[in-house]
């Protein structure tokens, strides 16, 4: 950290809610939160300095809230091309007499094409609505993280007992 005053002000941060809830006018010793052989466990500097790093912690800007919303985007359309793979291996069984896998799979796959479709759609209107706005692209990247987290859910959810 290169401004002094943020050091002060995390050390203010992270030590006043320890002092907080001690009553100075009370006649009676408070107990000790803690026992005399447990230590306060503190964040490393380490683990301080990456929490104020990450966008999500801080989103002191529109810049960083774009970032979080990129990253957030970025895990979720990881777990959904997970979700949607693994159900796709399973749906490549054997067709059966009473099951056909293969165009389960079919429906599947052109489904989901359209289901993409639809995502940047209704999330490119959203960001039209917000051009005037320095949100813009938040507003489109939420839009794809909360469509792609719900579509994850439902590939999950598509063989009764998940995936």
């Amino acid at each position: 950290m290169r401004n002094p005053m943020c050091k002060v002000m995390l050390a203010v941060c992270l030590f006043c809610p320890i002092f907080a809830f001690a009553d100075a006018s009370s006649e009676t010793q408070p107990k000790p939160a803690m026992q005399d052989d447990q230590q306060l466990a503190l964040p490393s500097r380490e683990q301080v300095q990456a929490q104020l790093e990450d966008p999500c912690v801080t989103q002191r800007n529109t810049g960083e809230m774009e970032q979080c919303s990129k990253t957030q985007f970025a895990q979720a359309e990881k777990e959904l091309n997970l979700a949607y793979q693994v159900l796709l291996k399973k749906l490549s069984l054997p067709d059966e007499a009473d099951l056909k896998y293969s165009l389960v799979k079919k429906q599947l796959v052109t489904a989901q094409r359209a289901w993409l479709t639809f995502r940047e759609n209704d999330c490119r209107a959203l960001e039209t609505y917000n051009a005037g706005g320095s949100i813009r692209s938040i507003a489109y990247l939420n839009c794809m993280v909360s469509h792609t987290e719900e579509r994850t859910k439902d590939l999950q959810e598509f063989i009764p007992g998940g995936l």
